[in-house]
């Protein structure tokens, strides 16, 4: 056998067994040592564990308290906006049920009907084409790209022809003459119940307000527009919702009933999405008319929107309500394009939405019937539910949604939406995990002082 080199021993005998240096450090910590080890790290993970379950306590209750906010922001205007058809459908049915109505739709069918012999001069001819040319297709032209036809929108019947004359063309210029004096029987209901009308609107907020008589003939317009002496049942907006609501209210034949249609563009209004109400006149048992009411927009952006108000009524920076109908269009305007268009138009073209859409919505003033909304929220309301969820918005935001249906009318049925950016609602919460990792952090650095 071959013994190592001398300094070889020295250094082998040097060197400890490295059970020998783990027993020599074991035996440095004293029980004491070894106890306040044991009790720093049962510190350590105690504090740990009830900083998780306070996180997770904590981020549930801030995360449960911003939906049931937005629930509540939503909640409260599908109330308002349930009352504000209902005063409107009130409305409609307290003059409607009065003798007065039905006197004023009987005086203006008379009128209409003696005006089926009457004349225009080539003069007044061409204002009628003038005002249709520069009123009505040249706006909507340039706000939808579409080609009108001047020959099928204009006037076709003796009456038509003469009210348009001499009332559609003068409310076109409001800062001109006044028309000649009226001698016709025409004539005479107008400056009988023109008023009477005319406080309707205005009390009210409609857009119009229409007398249409049992054979289909408008023979009243509060507004006196391109629809003033046509006929919804074969006139140029045969098909558009008009018509659909003077059959209900005609086929109703009773007094009590208010038929309310969706919203549709409409030529007359310079295709401005519009909806009505419409109501029998019931005289003697015999309905002889409908009073069509336009549904006020104006007022609907204005409850919708808060005014402007959105911060003052809980929703922040980017918070909004809107109303969508089943065909995942909006029925009211949307927050940011009431605060900023050419911002509107950048972030939802970015989102999806085509270009041409948003370039029409800023064209026309507004997004209803123009801005697609559809998604998890709209699809589950149409469908009768409500809930909340967290789902991607119309201008690409991750946003917090409540949802629910809202019932406009018998065959009309919307969904009510109120959302909020994740980012802004779960604000509170960040600042929470934030405060709770520097308790935590405390906790564990006092305890290893």
């Amino acid at each position: 056998m071959v013994n190592p080199p001398p300094e070889d021993r020295d250094e082998v005998a040097a060197a400890p067994a490295p059970e020998a240096r783990l027993r020599r450090v074991r035996g440095r910590f004293s029980i004491q040592s070894k106890l306040i080890a044991m009790l720093l790290g049962a510190s350590i993970v105690s504090a740990a564990v009830v900083g998780f379950i306070g996180y997770q306590t904590g981020q549930a209750s801030l995360r449960n308290a911003a939906f049931d906010r937005l629930t509540q922001v939503r909640e409260t205007q599908s109330r308002q906006f349930a009352a504000q058809v209902t005063n409107l459908k009130n409305a409609l049915l307290i003059y409607t049920s009065g003798p007065a109505m039905a006197e004023a739709v009987q005086a203006f069918s008379t009128g209409f009907n003696e005006l089926a012999n009457a004349t225009i001069d080539p003069a007044e001819q061409q204002a009628i084409v003038d005002y249709y040319n520069q009123q009505l297709i040249n706006p909507v032209e340039r706000a939808t790209g579409a080609k009108l036809n001047l020959d099928v929108l204009l006037p076709s019947s003796n009456a038509a022809k003469y009210l348009q004359a001499r009332y559609t063309v003068a409310a076109a210029r409001p800062d001109g003459p006044p028309p000649p004096p009226d001698p016709s029987a025409w004539g005479a209901a107008s400056r009988r119940y023109d008023a009477f009308f005319q406080e309707i609107v205005r009390l009210f907020g409609y857009g119009d307000a229409l007398l249409i008589d049992a054979a289909g003939n408008v023979v009243y317009s509060a507004k006196k527009r391109a629809d003033l002496g046509t006929n919804v049942l074969s006139g140029p907006y045969q098909q558009g919702k008009l018509h659909e609501a003077y059959a209900k209210a005609m086929g109703a034949d009773r007094v009590g009933y208010v038929s309310v249609t969706d919203y549709q563009t409409y030529h007359p209004a310079a295709d401005h999405p519009t909806a009505w109400m419409a109501a029998p006149v019931v005289t003697t048992g015999r309905t002889v008319g409908v009073v069509a009411l336009q549904f006020p927009i104006t007022g609907l952006n204005a409850l919708m929107t808060f005014n402007g108000k959105w911060q003052a009524n809980g929703l922040g920076s980017t918070g909004e309500t809107y109303l969508a109908g089943t065909d995942d269009l909006m029925r009211s305007n949307s927050r940011l394009f009431e605060e900023n268009r050419q911002t509107y138009q950048h972030d939802v073209t970015a989102a999806g939405t085509p270009a041409e859409l948003a370039e029409r919505a800023v064209r026309l003033g507004g997004t209803t019937l123009l801005q697609p909304v559809g998604g998890p929220a709209t699809r589950a309301a149409q469908r009768g539910q409500s809930g909340v969820l967290i789902a991607t918005d119309y201008l690409g935001q991750e946003t917090l949604q409540s949802y629910a249906p809202v019932i406009v009318g018998p065959d009309v049925s919307w969904s009510i939406v109120a959302k909020i950016d994740t980012a802004e609602a779960f604000a509170p919460e960040r600042v929470f995990t934030r405060t709770m990792g520097v308790a935590v952090t405390a906790i564990v650095i006092l305890d290893c002082l």
